[in-house]
């Protein structure tokens, strides 16, 4: 019930970036450890390969961290920032 639910509100954040592990880099060290542990038990104990299991985990602590939360939303927006400049620039 839990994943339905982180994945419904990833919904409107949109897909994870290519460079998520540039972002988890950022998390506050207690959110990284959760990360490596809920990664660990959707691999062992929910069987998936181990680059499913860290990038759902990913969407997990996302999800129940607020700060990691921001920080996800602070580099997609800059990211569509340096997007949006580059075409202007493209444009002109």
């Amino acid at each position: 019930m839990r994943l339905a639910i982180a994945r419904s509100q990833n919904a409107g954040r949109g897909a994870i970036p290519p460079d998520w592990r540039s972002v988890l880099a950022r998390f506050p060290e207690d959110a990284r450890e959760a990360w490596e542990e809920r990664a660990a038990i959707i691999q062992y104990d929910g069987g998936e390969p181990r680059p499913t299991a860290e990038r759902r985990a990913f969407e997990c602590i996302v999800d129940a961290f607020g700060e990691a939360d921001d920080i996800l939303r602070n580099h997609l927006a800059a990211k569509a920032g340096r997007r949006t400049r580059a075409a202007a620039r493209g444009s002109a």
